[in-house]
């Protein structure tokens, strides 16, 4: 699911059907991504941000900032929220954020 700014929300799936590419990742939050790992209905998922979004100011995410919920981050610009199964590393490392913190990888 694509959630912008201004709180729309439209259902996308991976291009291929399975797992989304990095670049269809960056194209949906305009740049370079960040991963933060997270529960949806008791379900492992992943918020994938613009990383350099709070740089750029782009507009506060205030339905992604409560998916995120009390952890003290504001989420800003367009976001996916997604399985983390969605997520491939195409032999690349990817590094996910964790709620309580830490860095794991994929």
């Amino acid at each position: 699911m694509v959630i912008t700014a201004s709180g729309e929300m439209t259902q996308i799936e991976p291009f291929n059907g399975k797992s989304f590419t990095l670049e269809e990742l960056q194209q949906q939050v305009g740049g370079y991504i960040q991963v933060l790992s997270m529960t949806v209905k008791r379900r492992k998922a992943i918020m994938v941000m613009n990383e350099d979004g709070l740089l750029r100011n782009l507009p506060k995410n205030a339905v992604a900032s409560s998916f995120w919920g009390e952890r003290g981050h504001t989420i800003v610009g367009t976001v996916v929220v997604c399985p983390s199964k969605w997520l491939v590393s195409s032999g690349q490392v990817v590094k996910i954020k964790s709620p309580d913190g830490s860095i794991w990888s994929k």
